[in-house]
């Protein structure tokens, strides 16, 4: 996998932000939430962004044990299931910063149907995960999946989550605000 150049993919012509400049935005947040810890991050990180939020929602919710299992199966299997159509287009936006949960030691199945949905319109791209112990393996299905480098990633603990403790996020905030004022840098120059 190789990193992305600023404003676009590698192997895919970045747009021309001359003639669309004043129609990117800088950030879209994408999240998708099954217990409420995904949404809680994700409605931070579009705070301290000041980014427009998508959340991805299931054709068919899971509800129940029987949800529970399917949610463990489909990651484990490396489904992806049926989602509704994103109402923010990748393509108007510098930076997608996408995120869910990690079941099984997977990102969960919807956001995987997402990034395999969009993986030809992501610009730049920034990862997150919440997780009751380890999300690094999460982390590295959405870089595999949306075939980028991300510019940062942050994996949130649920206990984190639940205890109100969000150094870490305010962090990955920093990062990301930092990131994007050096690529503005660098398209303005050349």
């Amino acid at each position: 996998m190789r990193a992305a150049p600023v404003g676009g993919r590698l192997g895919h012509s970045p747009p021309d932000r001359r003639s669309t400049a004043a129609h990117v935005k800088q950030n879209l947040v994408v999240y998708y939430s099954h217990s409420g810890c995904s949404r809680q991050v994700a409605e931070r990180l579009a705070a301290g962004l000041d980014a427009d939020l998508e959340e991805i929602v299931e054709l068919h919710r899971r509800r129940g044990p029987l949800g529970m299992a399917r949610c463990v199966i489909d990651a484990w299997l490396g489904r992806e299931p049926g989602i509704v159509s994103p109402m923010h287009s990748p393509h108007a936006y510098e930076r997608v910063i996408v995120g869910g949960p990690v079941w099984a030691n997977h990102i969960a199945s919807p956001v995987r149907s997402y990034l395999s949905e969009t993986m030809e319109e992501l610009p730049r791209v920034a990862f997150f995960c919440c997780c009751g112990r380890d999300g690094a393996h999460a982390l590295g299905d959405m870089a595999s999946l949306s075939d980028c480098t991300p510019e940062a990633t942050l994996m949130m603990l649920d206990r984190e989550i639940q205890a109100g403790d969000f150094a870490k996020l305010d962090d990955f905030v920093a990062r990301l605000r930092k990131t994007g004022a050096t690529a503005a840098s660098v398209e303005r120059a050349a």
